[in-house]
């Protein structure tokens, strides 16, 4: 039951490429129908960073969801942790794609606040960092302690960068409301699960 059950479509590495190919798709299409006008481009950063937002939200809050969730669907979320984070990177990447096509193309309406570049920039070196040592020829090669931490640390930064974000843009659109809750429940099941693990050790 590695991963859950072998009649299951969506596992594994499927589960990386439909995800990079719906998102093609779907910038693809908000490109042609905006005549590769402005509009498209933020259209498309937009979309990228929503869906890599859920991507990153699922497999962030995965043991947590197995932990209060018994059956297959807390077993597959599990089992597919690991394709769930770099389908998040992989379109991440494609996210960061599009940001440098905007702003190559395009004078920015609004600019970028220094602190949100910075932590922006952060946040996309603990991505890479993360999605390559989810590989398994370099996962091999630093120990468990190091890769618990680095995956830890730059887990909860990511998380705070997305939160953050949609914050920050919540009140002049509500459209990111769904997201801010999605990401506040991620953080109180983890928090949730971590108190009750230490208290059943005791």
């Amino acid at each position: 039951m590695l991963l859950v059950n072998k009649n299951v479509v969506l596992r594994g590495w499927t589960i990386v490429w439909s995800s990079v190919l719906i998102t093609c798709i779907i910038t693809g299409n908000i490109l042609f129908q905006n005549d590769f006008q402005e509009i498209g481009w933020q259209l498309c950063t937009r979309y990228t960073a929503r869906i890599s937002g859920l991507l990153f939200a699922t497999a962030f809050v995965a043991s947590s969801v197995q932990y209060f969730v018994k059956g297959i669907f807390g077993f597959w979320i599990t089992a597919n942790r690991k394709f769930l984070g770099i389908s998040f990177g992989l379109v991440h990447l494609i996210h960061l794609f599009f940001i440098g096509a905007l702003f190559y193309q395009f004078t920015p309406s609004e600019e970028l606040h220094i602190l949100t570049l910075s932590g922006g920039i952060l946040a996309y070196l603990f991505t890479i960092t993360m999605l390559l040592t989810s590989f398994d020829g370099v996962r091999h090669k630093i120990n468990d302690k190091t890769w618990r931490t680095l995956h830890t640390i730059g887990g909860y930064w990511i998380w705070f960068f997305f939160f953050m974000s949609y914050l920050l843009r919540v009140d002049h659109d509500l459209s990111y409301a769904p997201l801010l809750g999605i990401f506040a429940m991620v953080l109180l099941l983890r928090i949730t699960k971590y108190l009750l693990v230490k208290q059943n050790s005791q």
